[in-house]
């Protein structure tokens, strides 16, 4: 069996190299895609109501800048949505608009797209 020379060799792991760059670039390309297509179809689609009920609430912590210490946190809201014969649906909601629901809560869920608009609350 022959043995490579070091000017082979490394060929070798530089076209590796930029194979392996090229599928990063790639796959961040279509994540890029892929998120800029949402949101234009967010911003294009048309509001829908449907009918609705509050299946669950929940608010967690996330960091303003995790490169900075002490920049501090945010709190995002969100509320899951069961529409009728259908499957639930997690929205990001406003503060007050969590705290103003309670499980088992029945309205009219209006959306755009996977954004929420407004749930209105039976009487």
């Amino acid at each position: 069996m022959s043995e490579l020379s070091p000017e082979v060799l490394r060929a070798g792991v530089t076209m590796l190299l930029f194979g392996v760059a090229a599928v990063v670039l790639v796959c961040l390309a279509a994540g890029a895609s892929r998120w800029l297509g949402v949101r234009v179809r967010d911003d294009q689609a048309r509001e829908i109501t449907l009918r609705a009920r509050v299946t669950g609430r929940r608010s967690r912590m996330l960091p303003l800048d995790e490169d900075v210490p002490g920049a501090g946190e945010e709190t995002i809201y969100g509320v899951t949505f069961e529409p009728d014969g259908g499957r639930p649906i997690e929205m990001e909601v406003p503060k007050a608009v969590c705290d103003d629901l309670t499980e088992g809560d029945h309205g009219y869920l209006t959306v755009k797209g996977r954004e929420f608009v407004a749930f209105i609350k039976d009487e």
